[in-house]
């Protein structure tokens, strides 16, 4: 690759070297100098017309499992070819999860052994698969991006570099790389999506590329591969086309064609594993006015954790990784229900209430102080589990589903519980603690509005009592809390406990 600042040290993080004036003179003339060979340097040409190209494995392999899904079932033929790992992580992938899909894999790493990039690392592999490809016309996707129509008749629309704008982002440190006035002003590049003819936009996307070689400098300028395209096309008469805005739809870029959604960016709700979750980028779960959005969480939760024994660790993952701030937060309905709760003591004569999945124990430990009576806190998650502060009230660690294990009480509390489980299991567990005769009463508490899919454990999908036989019985009583419902079900089992 010619490169005019020639084999230097990775200088990543080094914010004074970045900005160092005399090393923004040395890389703006740089640019300069590689977009002039840009104009000139062969098309490394190519293999097959035209493809959809993913790049991501590991904690982004299930994104791209569901996209590549995703495009076959909406009728999508065309090849496909999916490039994983970089420097700083191989991003195992699990072939089995595609090997119906007719998709072809590429090591990032073993292309790397001839191709010899200065920096590679996630950014920086997407611009690397892209020039390496062999496909001559692409839809480039990130891993968090899929397509909701067949691309194939879209690959011969757009001849040059094709993509959706961000009318009000500007990241891009114009001063501290491009040292001149002589610029064309280029909307923002939502990096997501792409379609390129790689043939026709050869120059861009070696520039655009020897940008990402020198990301120690410029990533500290510029946000990542998606502000190198608009850099390169903003020094350049190089041929663009803006196929419209990119339109954010919580909690994702909605990309149009002639008024007709075709591609979601999943940027604040990206398809993560429990042992990946990220408070940041997993703000938000299904999203019910996203297309496609059960297909979406169903061929998710086959890959994420949703078996019954990957209950513990899986929640044990998401608080280790933050998502207290989901489960534990405060919402308007917890006074309606813990006065509900204190009057079913009182009414009832309770004398020992089990509250399981009880977090960080800020309801339970409410309940034990306005009812006085004995409270046990029950959580799978030991680490979580708080000191008691109250004498009526201890928190013990065990698994909902060894039923057997839970303490005995008058009332056995189940609040927004259900709602973090994937929907298979709850008729099956709420059979047996009716069966079982621990408690005398059981209150079951979630959101009614359930959305129509299959989560993974710790994802979000509310309980409507309709959809599962056990909890619509006529027997059960109705309680409105707000946006709540709680369920009171009586077991048939005798007052007291220890039976």
């Amino acid at each position: 690759m010619f490169d005019p600042l020639g084999d230097a040290i990775d200088r990543t993080g080094d914010r004074e070297w970045a900005n160092n004036p005399q090393v923004m003179q040395e890389h703006y003339d740089s640019l300069l100098r590689v977009i002039d060979h840009a104009y000139n340097e062969p098309y490394a040409g190519h293999d097959s017309d035209f493809g959809v190209l993913y790049v991501g494995g590991g904690k982004y392999w299930p994104g791209v499992v569901v996209g590549v899904k995703l495009l076959r079932h909406i009728g999508y033929n065309g090849p496909i070819e999916i490039w994983h790992g970089h420097y700083s992580d191989k991003e195992p992938i699990r072939y089995s999860d595609v090997s119906d899909c007719d998709v072809r894999i590429v090591s990032t790493l073993e292309v790397a052994k001839t191709t010899k990039p200065r920096i590679l690392n996630g950014w920086e592999a997407k611009l690397h698969a892209i020039r390496h490809t062999r496909f001559r016309r692409i839809l480039f996707l990130d891993a968090d991006a899929y397509c909701v129509h067949d691309p194939t008749p879209y690959f011969h629309r757009f001849h040059d570099f094709a993509f959706w704008g961000e009318d009000d982002r500007d990241h891009i440190r114009w001063p501290n790389v491009v040292l001149s006035s002589k610029k064309r002003n280029v909307v923002g590049v939502q990096g997501g999506q792409l379609f390129i003819n790689r043939e026709k936009a050869w120059p861009l996307i070696v520039t655009s590329d020897w940008i990402c070689q020198h990301s120690d400098f410029y990533f500290q300028h510029i946000f990542g591969d998606q502000d190198a395209w608009r850099l390169v096309l903003s020094l350049t008469d190089l041929p663009y086309t803006v196929i419209g805005s990119a339109m954010w739809e919580k909690p994702a870029f909605v990309c149009s064609i002639d008024k007709r959604k075709f591609v979601v960016h999943r940027v604040d709700s990206k398809l993560f594993r429990a042992c990946d979750w990220n408070a940041r980028v997993c703000a938000v779960d299904f999203a019910p006015h996203l297309p496609f959005e059960s297909f979406v969480w169903s061929e998710f939760t086959k890959l994420a954790e949703h078996k019954t024994e990957e209950c513990e660790s899986a929640f044990q993952n998401l608080y280790q990784r933050g998502a207290h701030r989901v489960f534990d937060s405060p919402s308007d309905d917890d006074d309606k229900y813990i006065e509900h709760i204190v009057d079913l003591v009182s009414s009832h004569n309770l004398k020992r209430i089990v509250d399981l999945g009880c977090g960080s124990g800020r309801i339970t430990r409410e309940i034990a102080r306005k009812t006085g009576v004995e409270v046990i806190g029950v959580d799978c998650v030991r680490e979580i589990l708080p000191e008691s502060g109250l004498p009526n009230l201890r928190f013990i660690h065990a698994n909902a589903f060894e039923v057997d294990s839970l303490p005995e009480g008058d009332i056995l509390l189940v609040k927004d519980v259900l709602s973090y489980w994937p929907s298979v299991h709850i008729n099956n567990w709420i059979r047996k603690i009716l069966e079982n005769p621990r408690w005398r009463f059981i209150v079951i508490t979630n959101n009614p509005t359930q959305f129509p899919c299959e989560t993974p454990w710790g994802r979000y999908h509310g309980v409507n009592p309709e959809l599962y036989n056990l909890l619509c019985k006529p027997g059960h009583k109705k309680i409105r809390l707000g946006n709540k419902l709680a369920l009171l079900l009586k077991t048939g089992a005798k007052a007291g406990f220890g039976y």
